[in-house]
């Protein structure tokens, strides 16, 4: 199975023909993330809006191979979908930030260079800036 939304469905499969698990050799899917989200500054919609069913995935014993969004969102500039409209004057500017993961794409793939950023968005880039492990990344103490 290749979940790349919500795991909704996946979940009400599992719970409504538990006897199938065994007949599926592994659930590959596309949520969650290490550093940051990109629905709030942490959370990753895919998981976000449906954390009961990621619940019932991951603990189904079905192998799981998960893309995060920290896999999922592009590093080259180049290939952001909207990289045409990347001003030439902040091509190399965009191109380093997408090097170190400072600015990463959307969800979609956008870079959004004409976008205005929101307090919460600001933070996250001054945080990879700085190289600031996120507080879920931050190993208990």
């Amino acid at each position: 199975i290749v979940a790349t939304g919500p795991q909704t469905n996946v979940a009400a499969l599992l719970a409504a023909h538990p006897e199938l698990k065994e007949k599926i050799a592994r659930i590959s899917l596309m949520g969650g993330g290490i550093a940051t989200g990109n629905w709030t500054p942490a959370a990753e919609f895919n998981i976000l809006v449906d954390p009961e069913a990621a619940k019932i995935v991951f603990e189904s014993g079905v192998p799981i191979t998960m893309a995060g969004l920290d896999v999922t969102v592009s590093a080259d500039a180049k290939t952001f979908t909207d990289a045409a409209s990347i001003p030439s004057w902040a091509a190399d500017a965009m191109q380093w930030a997408a090097d170190k993961g400072i600015v990463k794409g959307d969800e979609l793939g956008n870079a959004l260079p004409n976008a205005s950023a929101s307090r919460a968005e600001v933070a996250a880039i001054l945080m990879r800036l700085a190289a600031v492990p996120a507080a879920a990344e931050t190993p208990a103490a």
